[in-house]
């Protein structure tokens, strides 16, 4: 759940409690927890990780729900979010699994290319932009604002000395509105809490209400310019008096990269379908029109995928290479070991479908699944083509070699590929999504060698016949 920047903590808390109703009275629902305030401790990291985890902003809550049943996750979730949607007009709530939240569905659009101001209203353009494709949340949509809102106090010097008042007095009430150490400490049973004291109540609306106060930024400066100190003579002084009280647009922070300022949108995917809304990211930031000189770099997830895509096709490919390079020396030739490499394309055909099946998508464990599968078939291909180039050597005819070696080897292939799927398969039908040794590498696995078993026996012969056949005639010629 996300409030406007600068949301008090009990508007945050109100609009936590509406959802909290909602979740009591579901019967799906096991427990639930809820978490806001700002905290200046990383609450979510790992191997993929860029940023250490991520800091909770005073305006973002998180409820954490269980399920009774676990099965029944994107079906609540469906039903879900359209009734928090139209729950509050002043928060943003999204629903997701939290299988695909946290720092691993972030996207990272880093702005470069201009000065602070220009890259900041870039930035809310983008945001604008963005805030409008399905299965993704955009940091900062419900008021398109960056940053916590700021005021600026500016005390007239000549008009606190004609009025005698003591700059110490000012400082005072100052203080009394300005964020500051812990006061005390609480002792507990678990160690202490510490405890800050801030400035006194400032309520909005009708008095003797028996509701909690709200603090918004109006009341506490409407409280602030009323607060009086005692000048020369014992006359009493507003601070509106003694000083102007605006709205300030200066940055509060600065941001710099080798010296270079930038300025950074971040939004979190809460769909599934990680890719369609990587695609949907990319597509709105091309037709966006930035300001001359801005250019955009992509992070968070959508770097990560990119990288390990490339990654892992280094790693297959080099395997690929390694296998041509081994079997070209034990077959002493380079057509029985393309023979052998047909079979990664047929286990590739039994992968889609698998993935099709289960409404899967191409992730790590799936790349890791198809990296294990370049090893695990060629050896079935090995084997029978082995056997052929021994029954070849054995003096048996080109066909006569084929046909016997394939039903030599039905058994051992099949007995190796059954092992290797019954092995896998309490993993296909686990529920696991969220780790690399996830429900995905099952599945892969299990498709790849379906396929590939299957059709080794009908493709890999005619293709390795095929191959030979030209050299078999030429072996006929030189006999005769």
């Amino acid at each position: 759940m996300e409030l406007p920047q600068g949301s008090p903590l009990t508007a945050v808390d109100a609009e936590v409690r509406k959802v909290e109703n909602v979740l009591q009275g579901d019967s799906q629902v096991d427990s639930y927890s809820s978490t806001f305030g700002s905290s200046f401790t990383p609450q979510a990291d790992d191997v993929f990780d860029q940023g250490g985890g991520y800091i909770q902003q005073p305006n973002v809550a998180n409820l954490s729900v269980s399920l009774k049943n676990k099965k029944d996750v994107n079906a609540f979730i469906n039903r879900m979010q359209p009734a928090m949607s139209s729950l509050s007009q002043k928060a943003s709530i999204t629903v997701s699994n939290q299988n695909i939240a946290g720092d691993d569905s972030q996207i990272k659009i880093m702005l470069t290319g201009a000065d602070s101001t220009t890259l900041e209203n870039a930035a809310q353009l983008v945001r604008s932009k963005l805030a409008g494709i399905d299965g993704l949340s955009v940091a900062g949509k419900t008021d398109l604002t960056n940053g916590i809102p700021k005021y600026a106090v500016t005390i007239d010097r000549k008009k606190v000395l004609d009025a005698g008042v003591e700059p110490a007095d000012i400082n005072k009430i100052l203080a009394r509105y300005m964020a500051k150490g812990k006061d005390f400490e609480v002792p507990a049973s678990h160690g202490v809490i510490p405890v800050d004291v801030y400035l006194d109540s400032v309520q909005s609306g009708a008095g003797g209400s028996q509701t909690l106060p709200v603090y918004a930024p109006d009341d506490v400066l409407k409280s602030l310019a009323g607060a009086t100190v005692t000048g020369t003579g014992g006359a009493a002084y507003r601070f509106d008096q003694l000083a102007s009280i605006r709205k300030s647009s200066a940055e509060s922070t600065i941001q710099e990269r080798d010296g270079e300022p930038f300025a950074v949108v971040t939004s979190q995917i809460v769909s599934s379908d990680v890719s369609n809304v990587s695609k949907k990211v990319n597509d709105t930031l091309k037709g966006i029109s930035l300001p001359d000189g801005v250019s955009y770099s992509m992070g968070g997830i959508t770097q990560q995928v990119t990288e390990m895509i490339v990654e892992m096709a280094v790693a297959i490919i080099v395997s690929i290479l390694l296998v041509l390079l081994i079997t070209g020396f034990v077959f002493k030739g380079w057509r029985a070991p393309f023979a052998v490499l047909a079979s990664i394309p047929l286990a590739l055909s039994g992968i889609v479908l698998a993935l099709y099946a289960i409404q899967g998508q191409w992730n790590l464990a799936a790349l890791i699944g198809v990296l294990m599968l370049t090893g695990i078939v060629v050896t079935n291909g090995i084997v029978l083509i082995d056997k052929i180039e021994r029954n070849r050597k054995e003096g048996l005819g080109l066909r006569d070699a084929v046909l016997q070696g394939s039903l030599s080897r039905v058994r051992p292939i099949f007995m190796t590929a059954g092992t290797t799927i019954l092995t896998l398969l309490p993993l296909a039908l686990s529920h696991s999504a969220d780790t690399v040794i996830s429900q995905v590498l099952g599945i892969v696995v299990i498709g790849g060698m379906i396929t590939s078993t299957l059709n080794s026996f009908v493709v890999i012969p005619i293709l390795y016949e095929w191959m030979q056949r030209k050299q078999a005639k030429t072996e006929i010629h030189l006999s005769a």
